[in-house]
Formats: C-alpha cells, structure tokens, sequence
C-alpha cells in the first residue's frame, strides 16, 4: 500500500468525523489504518506505518485542541461570562471576561489578556476562579 492511499484514508476518515471534535476518536482511526496495511501486508513497509501513525498523532493533537476549546466555551455558558475584545493602542486587540451581578457594579471583570487571544483570557478566568 502506497503512502498516499495510507494519506488518503486517513483523510477520509478523518473528515467523516470532523463534524464533531467529542466523537473523533483516534484509536478507531489508527485501527482502520492498520487493518488496511494489514491486508496489504505484501506491501507494508515501515515507512508506512510511519505515516500512519504521523496521521493519528496530528489527530489526536486536533481531537485535544477542540476537546480543550469546547471546554472553554462550557465554562463561558456555566458562568454566564461574556467574552469581549477591547482595542490596545490604533491596531492591537485584547480580551477580558466580563461577569454579571445583581449588585452593583452589575459587570465585572474577571480576566484580561493584552494580547488577541480569547482562550488566554478564558483561561485566565478560569485560573481565577479555581483560586476563589
């Protein structure tokens, strides 16, 4: 089995299951594709088995950003914070987590990161939180 026929079945595998980063699971991946060197065993060749598993691991890295993302988002819902950007200087962008109080003030900040990077400032909430 070429290189690019293990590329290419990873690739299909892996986009019928990109709709939905919690039901990606790389082992059943990584299964496929050694089922089908498998039955290629005549051409299995090291290298292949390589790349196969070079596919899996870019999987399982993916499956892991969009688990830890998701799980952003899941604490932005349960603490009913806002996410919002606010300009640093004419071009640079930052981020803070806003949450919301029956008292005054009724907004507070919770988190801010002076950089453009939202998941910093989710996480940096979530740090926050945690030390509460």
């Amino acid at each position: 089995m070429s290189q690019d026929t293990v590329s290419a079945t990873a690739e299909k595998i892996c986009r019928a299951l990109l709709g939905d980063a919690r039901k990606v699971d790389c082992d059943i991946i990584e299964s496929h594709i050694r089922e089908l060197l498998a039955a290629s065993a005549g051409d299995t060749h090291d290298a292949e088995l390589e790349e196969a598993q070079r596919e899996v691991d870019s999987m399982r890295y993916q499956r892991d950003a969009w688990r830890a993302d998701a799980e952003r988002l899941d604490k932005l819902q349960d603490e009913s914070w806002d996410l919002r950007s606010f300009c640093i200087g004419e071009e640079d962008v930052g981020w803070r987590i806003v949450e919301f109080h029956q008292a005054a003030p009724h907004e507070r900040v919770v988190a801010e990161v002076f950089r453009d990077d939202p998941r910093a400032a989710i996480d940096a909430a979530t740090k926050r939180c945690r030390e509460k």
